[in-house]
């Protein structure tokens, strides 16, 4: 296997995690359920896509873009996040949340969620083609792992069937089927790549455009003050 998709599979997270690199964070693609005894049914089915975990400090400026249909986008540090959907028991609608400082705020102006919303629907096509080559990786790692533990029953053997012609016969069998294996991985990295750039480039301009437009919320007086 190469370095690099030993490297791919280093990054291991959560089963529903999709990792994809941007500006030194980790933007996380998934989909969440929120459950709890005290979780509204809205509650325990929201989405969340999108999101950007800044664990190491708290950036000037988080956001979330909460639309009950859509999901939520979420830039921000990971403590916020209980945060940011908070404030959607008051709200039935589609807002952005945001906190500049220590102020926190809220856009519920239809064209300016119409307008963000646009934005990151933008990586949804991208996402759609990712998924199923996420799945086929899964599928590939597993036969992968099978192939090892093979491999390894095989070599506790190797003292017993020393000079046995089978055996490395077996074993060479074996290393055959991990290196075509190791070729399907690589092609299939590869595609990923392409499309993980894709996706890292339509949200970088997407999370640019939302810090724009808070900006300018809060210089037209479009964004409310609320309680943190």
């Amino acid at each position: 296997m190469s370095s690099r998709l030993s490297s791919f599979a280093q990054r291991r997270v959560p089963a529903g995690f999709r990792v994809v690199s941007r500006m030194g964070v980790c933007l996380l693609t998934a989909v969440l359920l929120l459950g709890s005894a005290h979780a509204t049914p809205g509650e325990q089915a929201e989405k969340y896509s999108n999101i950007s975990l800044h664990d190491d400090a708290r950036p000037a400026i988080s956001y979330a873009l909460v639309r009950a249909e859509h999901g939520t986008v979420f830039s921000g540090h990971s403590d916020e996040l209980k945060k940011a959907r908070a404030y959607r028991r008051q709200h039935d609608g589609s807002y952005l949340w945001f906190r500049d400082g220590d102020q926190h705020y809220v856009v519920d102006d239809v064209a300016s969620i119409n307008k963000l919303a646009e934005l990151w629907q933008a990586t949804q096509p991208f996402e759609q083609q990712l998924q199923p080559l996420d799945d086929e990786m899964e599928n590939y790692g597993r036969d992968m792992e099978d192939l090892s533990d093979e491999r390894e029953d095989l070599r506790d053997d190797r003292y017993e069937r020393r000079g046995d012609a089978g055996y490395h016969a077996q074993m060479a069998a074996l290393d055959e089927r991990a290196d075509e294996l190791s070729s399907k991985m690589e092609s299939l990295g590869d595609r990923m790549e392409a499309l993980g750039a894709q996706i890292e480039q339509l949200s970088r301009t997407a999370d640019e455009q939302t810090v724009t437009l808070i900006h300018e919320a809060l210089a037209n007086g479009l964004a409310k003050p609320i309680s943190p």
